[in-house]
């Protein structure tokens, strides 16, 4: 998944429109994908707290392997 430096969300390329809607998203991809793993690839000019916002959904949709990566500027 990736956050872009205007704080927009995509997951597998495609836009998400809400912290809601992504929550949902990879819930339901965990409950297909026990072990699923998520990269979060991250703009180097995204905000802290909404990378911080982003992993705490991560977690919580229980995803078990996280990933944090930063995209180029």
């Amino acid at each position: 998944m990736a956050l872009d430096r205007d704080d927009r969300l995509f997951l597998d390329g495609r836009g998400i429109a809400s912290a809601e809607a992504l929550k949902s998203e990879l819930e339901a991809l965990v409950q297909r994908r026990a072990d699923l793993g998520v990269v979060l690839n991250a703009d180097s000019g995204a905000r802290h707290g909404r990378v911080v916002q982003v992993l705490d959904i991560l977690r919580g949709s229980g995803a078990k392997k996280i990933y944090v990566g930063t995209v180029q500027k």
